[in-house]
């Protein structure tokens, strides 16, 4: 259970970005890390040395593994081979996954020192590395803004003197159509759509505007494009300021802050809420405990996907410590 979030990162990224990983961890110990060795030894992905406080060189050898494998004593056998191949004082294998029973004892029996997905991520968590884990892995940081046309065009309508709602509606769909963030418009039918006796009031349609980004709307840009275009199907004149006044009413509730825009609070339970209960229990069973537990690591100076991997060990942590017996 433990750093279950961390692990499951590591298994959909590429064997690069968890080599990186196990570089950055050496590097953290002191040890000065070649990449890219240049040795004909079979399996040598790292050579860590340093010389401080006494000289030492480290063989590492990284293996990935996909979910549900485990490193076999093959392996162990394979990279053994590099402590005189790499003129080594000691050969590291490293894994994002397990080893199995045979493979530790072989590993013994060989001296081949074995580190497994758990140790290493403990190392990350204690060292907290979760900047460098940020670096070479993909976490979700986006925020779905969306807008709903209809609502938007009753806001307008309610706080002007304006009678032509679908006038609105129509004129909103026509500036969200082409502006230059290129949102996502999406139209499904309602209830009503389908009712022969529908009032005539209710809306056919649900139009949604979407972004996976900051669409960075200008309230008064919308006002002006609606007062430039309404003498066309209105009579009555509004003021451009009430027009943008009553967008922005809407744009405030509808589009939620950016993680870089929120307070310890406001991300700690972002971050809850934007977990999957398979790879952060505790999110699900328990969100008041975690969004606590957030608000304490969490580091609103850091960025967002740095944030979210430390809460995400520190919940795995504190589910495994208070419900896995």
């Amino acid at each position: 259970m433990s750093f279950r979030y961390l692990k499951q990162k590591f298994r959909d990224a590429p064997a690069a970005a968890f080599e990186s990983l196990v570089a950055a961890v050496w590097r953290e110990y002191g040890y000065t890390v070649d990449e890219s060795p240049e040795s004909t030894a079979t399996g040598l992905d790292l050579l860590a040395s340093r010389s401080r406080p006494y000289s030492r060189r480290e063989a590492v050898c990284v293996a990935h593994r996909s979910e549900g494998e485990l490193v076999e004593s093959a392996k162990v056998q394979q990279v053994s081979a590099l402590r005189r191949q790499a003129d080594a004082d000691d050969v590291v294998l490293v894994t994002n996954a397990g080893f199995t029973d045979d493979a530790v004892t072989l590993a013994g029996e060989l001296d081949v020192h074995v580190v497994d997905g758990d140790s290493l991520f403990d190392t990350v968590h204690s060292a907290d590395l979760y900047a460098t884990v940020a670096d070479v892995v993909s976490v979700d940081v986006s925020v779905d803004q969306s807008l709903r046309l209809e609502a938007l065009a009753e806001r307008v309508v309610m706080n002007t003197d304006l009678e032509s709602l679908q006038a609105v509606y129509d004129m909103l769909y026509e500036f969200f159509a082409e502006h230059s963030s290129a949102p996502r418009i999406e139209e499904n039918a309602t209830v009503s759509a389908f009712l022969e006796d529908a009032p005539e009031d209710e809306w056919e349609q649900s139009t949604s505007v979407s972004w996976s980004v900051n669409p960075d709307l200008d309230s008064r840009d919308i006002a002006e494009y609606l007062v430039a275009e309404l003498p066309a199907v209105e009579t009555r004149s509004v003021e451009l300021s009430v027009v943008a006044a009553a967008i922005q009413l809407e744009l405030d509730e509808r589009l939620g802050e950016y993680p870089s825009e929120m307070t310890a609070e406001e991300l700690a339970a972002w971050c809850v809420e934007a977990f999957d209960e398979q790879e952060v229990p505790v999110a699900a069973t328990d969100p008041g405990m975690a969004i606590d537990t957030a608000v304490g690591v969490v580091d609103t100076t850091e960025s967002a996907a740095v944030n979210k991997l430390r809460v995400a060990s520190a919940l795995n942590r504190q589910y495994e410590d208070e419900y896995v017996e």
